[in-house]
């Protein structure tokens, strides 16, 4: 008996031992870290040199006309890139000039968020257009506006309508498309906030915001800003609701670097359980889902095509957080993940930002060409 209690000992030790050697090995490194430029607070900024958004009549977010922009995105003072845009006649992110050809059998319409917008690199439509433009007779039309989800994407489409005709309709999506909320733009002082629509401007100004306008043109009938409130922005992070977990056991794990490196371990994998099961959809995943019938009731579902893409973080991860596609497909007539058809690596986004670099875009344009595009148009302009 006197020797099973040694061993215990022995044992018990050993794991104590184990744990302190673990413990100081993640406090040096998260003490490391957080030494880096990177790691400090605001230390992740967007700069436009104009505020290059306004929110139509409709509601509809999308560009000025006519105006040449600059956004330049920075970590600790360090370029991450930096890159011209000019809205054309439409105001949307594409320098070519948009108008209706008669003698294009199709006019597509591309619609999306910031990776259909192109931020991080030049437009990557346009080039796009060129290729298949020179082999269909169609029109490539680039609806993609930063920050935006469902419901921007329906009424973008509803005011352009009018102007271009659009006989299809693509929506170039990743899972977060159906967590936002519609918002509109708000400059002032030199600050630029996506404010969502139920604030008021008085009310937005006091939020938080990573992104600074250097014309320091306000929009009209702005309030004043704060002095500063410039804060790196948590794209993804989530807020449960507080239970005895948050309460007690959350300050308990957060003393130790260990623990806390375990149990971002342990949310990962019933993230990814969550998204095997169907069952874990995004917040605000009703109204964006309205938006989409909407559009289907406007242009018929055998019009309107659904193409998913993983966003960096879910590369990371190798999986998407959301459950969407068990939802969306029983809908959809036509739904595609780009995901199945290609590879997506962590080097085709910038490594201190979650869009793609150039040669991301390019990689990613190809597939979407090779999966999506040319054969919706083979098949139905033989």
């Amino acid at each position: 008996m006197g020797l099973m209690k040694q061993h215990i000992v022995l044992i018990l030790s050993g794991l104590f031992l184990a744990f302190m050697l673990a413990e100081t090995g993640f406090r040096l490194y998260n003490s490391y870290m957080q030494s880096l430029p990177e790691s400090q607070p605001n230390a992740y900024l967007y700069q436009w040199s104009t505020n290059p958004f306004l929110q139509l009549p409709n509601g509809a977010v999308t560009g000025k006309p006519d105006t040449p922009a600059h956004l330049t995105c920075t970590l600790a003072g360090a370029t991450v890139f930096d890159t011209p845009m000019h809205t054309n006649n439409l105001g949307l992110f594409d320098p070519r000039p948009y108008h209706k050809d008669p003698a294009a059998r199709k006019r597509i319409a591309l619609v999306g968020d910031s990776y259909t917008q192109g931020i991080g690199s030049v437009p990557w439509i346009p080039a796009l257009a060129t290729r298949i433009e020179a082999d269909f007779p169609v029109q490539l039309f680039g609806l993609g506006i930063t920050g935006t989800g469902f419901q921007n994407f329906d009424l973008l489409l509803e005011h352009y309508e009018q102007e271009l005709s659009f006989t299809d309709i693509i929506i170039l999506a990743i899972e977060n498309d159906f967590a936002r909320m519609h918002w509109y733009p708000l400059a002032s002082d030199g600050f630029l906030w996506f404010c969502p629509t139920h604030l008021t401007p008085e009310a937005c100004v006091n939020t938080p915001t990573f992104q600074r306008v250097l014309d320091y043109k306000d929009s009209p009938g702005a309030p004043p800003a704060p002095a500063s409130f410039i804060q790196t922005p948590h794209s993804y992070q989530r807020f449960p609701a507080r239970t005895w977990y948050t309460r007690l056991l959350r300050p308990l794990i957060a003393q130790s670097a260990l623990l806390t490196f375990l149990n971002a371990r342990r949310h990962d994998y019933l993230a990814f359980k969550r998204s095997q099961s169907g069952e874990y959809l995004p917040p605000r995943f009703p109204d964006n889902l309205a938006a989409l019938q909407r559009i289907f009731n406007r242009y018929g579902k055998q019009r309107v095509t659904v193409v998913r893409f993983p966003a960096k973080y879910e590369v990371e991860r190798g999986f998407y957080e959301y459950a969407s596609r068990q939802k969306l497909e029983p809908l959809v007539d036509s739904y595609i993940d780009l995901w199945e058809h290609c590879s997506f690596t962590p080097d085709m986004y910038h490594s201190r930002d979650h869009h793609f670099h150039a040669a991301g875009y390019a990689a990613f344009s190809r597939c979407f060409e090779a999966h999506v595009l040319r054969p919706l148009l083979k098949t139905e302009l033989k």
